[in-house]
């Protein structure tokens, strides 16, 4: 199913963040996440920012690159 996201350029906040390499040999790039972002995510779940941060994840949501990417939290998957 596509679902399609439009965004108004004047309903934006702009920042940016220097990428940084992580892993062996740089294999992932690393980007800050604004912290307002996660305090509202936070308070939208009725969370401090510590708990948002043990209970949520960053996740990346792309198909065909082709320049727009969606980044999202969701709940970690609880380990066995």
């Amino acid at each position: 199913m596509e679902k399609e996201i439009i965004v108004q350029p004047d309903d934006l906040y702009e920042k940016r963040y220097k990428l940084r390499k992580s892993g062996k040999d740089g294999v992932s790039i690393e980007v800050t996440v604004p912290r307002i972002i996660l305090e509202y995510e936070a308070r939208k779940h009725g969370l401090s920012v510590g708990e948002a941060l043990e209970r949520f994840e960053g996740v990346w949501k792309f198909n065909n690159l082709k320049g727009v990417y969606l980044f999202v939290f969701e709940e970690r998957e609880k380990k066995p």
